[in-house]
């Protein structure tokens, strides 16, 4: 899942309007003040392996995460 369908998935499930997200490409974040990696992915088979436990997907997060 790539930043911007994040985001719609966030809007989504707290009820904020999802036309405030604009798609944008790599180029364009050059110009932020803050620098950001080409990939942000997180690979958690590490994690689960040495703790021995499955993580939630996403929409079971965002689901309790709403619910908090």
């Amino acid at each position: 899942m790539n930043r911007y369908e994040f985001a719609l998935k966030i809007a989504r499930t707290l009820n904020l309007p999802k036309n405030l997200i604009e798609k944008t490409n790599i180029k364009e974040m050059k110009k932020w003040m803050a620098r950001r990696p080409r990939d942000s992915s997180l690979d958690t088979s590490k994690a689960k392996n040495i703790l021995k436990t499955e993580f939630y997907n996403t929409d079971h997060a965002m689901k309790m995460f709403r619910e908090e």
